[in-house]
């Protein structure tokens, strides 16, 4: 071998040992983002507790809204306004987004009153055409007895709060719980769940941690744990107390990520009736190794 090719050899080797530790790098660059442990995320809350009389007098029926928002004030790698933005769309609704945090509660809260009191006069109105004086008499609805209506109809009741369920590598998540109660007996609760990529931004989908099938590979997950919750031994049993719909259950985009596993939360009404808890599904990631894609948000945990 002349001394032109031991040198071409040479060269060759040391390109190649170049590209193989760029490469190495790249690779532990995917697994391993600019977060680690720590997503250097700092939180503080707004708490609101506010009641609301018809017309300010506190004879009469009122509205109140209690909030408490846990949002972020500031982020060491994440983009601060872009993250709160996402909090507030998700605890607020997409129309508050282009708002400052207060400047987004203030303008619910009032919403809310405004809401309330479109109702009222409504219910004023048709007061006011059965020729009744008295705003709070009971007169409606045409198809129940005007006797058995009372003023409950004008009291609405909100309450809204967050918490952060987990906040490491990389990964924020979060739930939304909300209450309403707008005169009924029965007050409506709702748990809505987000989990936020922070090298992206966005909110992780069930497309973004789970291959192509996996709605159906869950399904006998959900009511196994379902089954075993309840100490029953099969659907019948479930339905039998108080559970529908369950032989046909599949992921509802409602979850929440830490590094054990994956939460699924069933809202009261979507297969079970309103008098049960909400039901909660615990799937860790070492049962669902087969269904998870590489390189996903949620990848490094499962190891």
């Amino acid at each position: 071998m002349s001394i032109i090719e031991i040198s071409f050899m040479r060269i060759l080797l040391i390109f190649l040992s170049i590209i193989a530790s760029l490469l190495m790098m790249s690779c532990n660059g995917a697994k391993n983002s600019k977060f680690r442990a720590d997503n250097g995320i700092v939180f503080d809350t707004i708490v609101l507790d506010k009641q609301i009389f018809f017309k300010n007098d506190s004879t009469k029926p009122s509205c109140s809204i209690r909030i408490k928002f846990v949002h972020p004030v500031s982020s060491k790698y994440a983009d601060l306004d872009s993250l709160q933005r996402i909090f507030i769309k998700r605890f607020l609704g997409p129309s508050y987004d282009s708002l400052s945090v207060q400047a987004a509660v203030d303008k619910y809260v009032a919403n809310f009153v405004a809401s309330y009191e479109e109702d009222v006069a409504t219910f004023q109105k048709a007061l006011n055409s059965s020729g009744s004086d008295d705003i709070f008499a009971p007169v409606f609805p045409h198809d129940e007895d005007v006797s058995q209506v009372s003023e409950r109809y004008y009291y609405y009741k909100e309450e809204l709060s967050d918490s952060i369920f987990y906040n490491a590598h990389g990964v924020l998540s979060f739930q939304v719980k909300q209450c309403n109660n707008k005169g009924n007996a029965a007050t409506f609760d709702s748990f809505q769940n987000y989990n936020i990529d922070l090298n992206r931004l966005e909110i992780i989908t069930e497309n973004d941690i789970f291959t192509p099938g996996y709605e159906a590979a869950l399904q006998p997950i959900f009511q196994t744990s379902l089954m075993a919750q309840n100490s029953v031994d099969n659907l019948v049993d479930l339905a039998d107390i108080g559970y529908f719909g369950v032989d046909e259950i599949v992921p509802n985009r409602n979850f929440l990520v830490n590094d054990k596993g994956i939460i699924y939360v069933f809202n009261k009404g979507e297969y079970s009736a309103y008098q049960l808890e909400a039901p909660v599904v615990f799937i860790p990631y070492q049962l669902i190794k087969s269904l998870l894609r590489e390189n996903s948000p949620v990848s490094t945990f499962n190891k």
